[in-house]
Formats: structure tokens, sequence, C-alpha cells
């Protein structure tokens, strides 16, 4: 767990990184120039930590609504 944390952090395409619970460990935000790109980040990512066995990938399609704001009470 500490080597993958490792890894992410000092990789410059990772943005966010949430340890989670449920089905997986991590829940990481990542940009990629393209598909390619993102191929080749995964591969170093199972050849650099071999405690990753598997991992699941989404893609944003469209940005609904994107913001740092927390609502406070006045």
């Amino acid at each position: 767990m500490a080597a993958v944390r490792k890894w992410l952090l000092a990789e410059p395409g990772v943005q966010q990184i949430y340890y989670v619970t449920g089905d997986a460990d991590f829940v990481v935000v990542l940009s990629a120039p393209d598909v390619d790109a993102y191929h080749a980040l995964m591969s170093r990512l199972m050849a650099d930590c071999p405690g990753v066995t598997r991992f699941a990938t989404n893609v944003a399609l469209d940005v609904i609504k994107r913001g740092l704001t927390i609502p406070v009470p006045e």
C-alpha cells in the first residue's frame, strides 16, 4: 500500500488521490493526453507496484458540475 501511494504521489499526471472503502482501495483522478499515454502510465504502475493486481477505468465524457466551494450558513 505504501509503495502504491508513493508511486502515485510522484506521478505528474496524477491530479487527485482518494483512499476509499468498498471494492477499490483508491480512486485516482489523472490526466493523460491520449489513450496510448494512459495505457503506458497504467502499464508502468502494474510493473512498478506488484501489489497492484487490477484496476478499473472510468472516462469522463462531460463535466456537468465542477467546484470546490463549501456552503457555510451565515
